[in-house]
């Protein structure tokens, strides 16, 4: 049976959520702000928190979000914020705020049960999850759909500020780059992600190598990198068996304890 944790504030004080995934079988738990949540989940583990996207742009909302990827036995849970509205075309800032996935309350019932089922469903079976800062659009969307058949959950932004702060509130297995962008560039973001999670695998892509990348490179631990235009096919099986080393690693090191 899937658990659903609802967290309800001032902005959110109606029913129809909690109730319609009460009718699916699922059991659900209610809680009435961002301490009583976690008094909660001493004892009910849920598979999903969903939680009114008002509230995490408030600092108790923030501080729950950080708690939540800082506990070792929670930080694994998916969040799923609810839009009073129809959902904007551009989720980037929201998902700086560490959700996971978004639905609105316009949205048809049936639709949202899908959605928080995927969610859900990406966690349990551990789907991997990769960050990726493009700045082209168009090579942006070409990536995702070249990823999308090995079976990986992507995460696309198109700065170094909104990725850090991003990473820095969900967990990824790993960090797909460009190095020239403006603002907040690759050679930084990779340096600060490199320090939060010293053991990510991280992937270059770039147009041209800048003066110094090789030592860079070695320096940081960067795995592998593509000088752009490059073979599609080879870049998503390069992403897959890097990924799927991964895995064997932390299995073994599991079998190992």
């Amino acid at each position: 049976m899937k658990k659903i944790l609802c967290v309800k504030d001032h902005h959110c004080n109606d029913e129809f959520i909690a109730q319609s995934f009460s009718k699916q079988g699922m059991k659900v738990a209610k809680a009435y702000g961002f301490q009583e949540s976690f008094h909660i989940m001493r004892t009910f583990v849920p598979d999903a928190v969903l939680v009114d996207i008002k509230s995490l742009e408030e600092e108790s909302g923030k501080q729950f979000v950080q708690n939540l990827r800082d506990n070792n036995r929670l930080s694994h849970i998916p969040i799923v914020g609810i839009f009073d509205c129809d959902l904007p075309e551009d989720l980037t800032r929201y998902r700086t705020w560490g959700c996971d996935e978004f639905f609105s309350k316009e949205q048809d019932l049936a639709d949202i049960s899908r959605l928080v089922n995927q969610v859900i469903e990406q966690s349990q079976l551990k789907i991997p999850k990769i960050l990726l800062m493009e700045d082209d659009p168009d090579l942006k969307n070409i990536l995702k759909d070249a990823l999308e058949p090995i079976g990986v959950a992507v995460i696309d932004v198109c700065n170094g500020f909104d990725a850090i702060r991003i990473f820095k509130n969900q967990k990824f297995d790993m960090l797909i780059t460009d190095i020239m962008v403006k603002g907040l560039n690759g050679f930084q973001l990779i340096e600060m992600v490199s320090k939060e999670a010293p053991d990510i695998p991280i992937i270059v892509i770039t147009g041209a190598y800048p003066k110094g990348f090789d030592s860079f490179a070695t320096k940081l631990g960067i795995n592998t990198h593509f000088q752009k235009p490059f073979d599609m096919e080879l870049f998503a099986g390069s992403i897959a068996e890097i990924l799927q080393n991964q895995r064997d690693v932390a299995q073994k090191i599991s079998m190992e304890l």
